[in-house]
């Protein structure tokens, strides 16, 4: 019997191991995992460039609709081009499930970030202030999120 299977997705080991292929990115390391997925570092093999390459979780997609709702929103992402919003720089797939390249950004997510402290003023306007400008461009283009 495969443990994996029975492991809740955070107890899981990586899906993917370093050097492995996907497409024409060549895994790194895993960077981080999450309800929805994991998350590696990837090298594009073709641009030399790093990627954040997303794998999304089988048993969180379930049906084909939400595969396609998943490609609906990487396609409606990929139309931006702005400092707020990650860009996004190919979808494929890993065993028949979506994966997106996206901008590999260093730093903390706000969630780290809060772990260490209350945010000062100034850092709270800073991080608002850029959520609110991804939101209006997202907004401007009829997209909710």
């Amino acid at each position: 019997m495969d443990r994996r299977a029975e492991a809740a997705p955070s107890e899981r080991q990586p899906r993917l191991r370093r050097n492995d292929r996907v497409d024409h990115f060549e895994i790194v390391r895993l960077i981080g995992r999450g309800g929805m997925g994991e998350v590696y570092l990837a090298r594009d093999t073709k641009l030399g460039r790093r990627v954040a390459l997303k794998l999304i979780h089988p048993e969180r997609i379930g049906s084909k609709e939400a595969i396609d709702r998943f490609i609906v929103e990487a396609r409606a992402t990929a139309q931006f081009n702005h400092p707020n919003i990650v860009t996004i720089y190919a979808i494929g797939e890993v065993d028949e499930m979506p994966s997106v390249a996206l901008e590999y950004l260093t730093g903390q997510d706000l969630q780290q970030r809060t772990k260490e402290g209350r945010l000062s003023t100034r850092e709270a306007m800073r991080v608002g202030m850029a959520v609110a400008r991804a939101l209006e461009e997202a907004h401007g283009r009829e997209l909710i999120h």
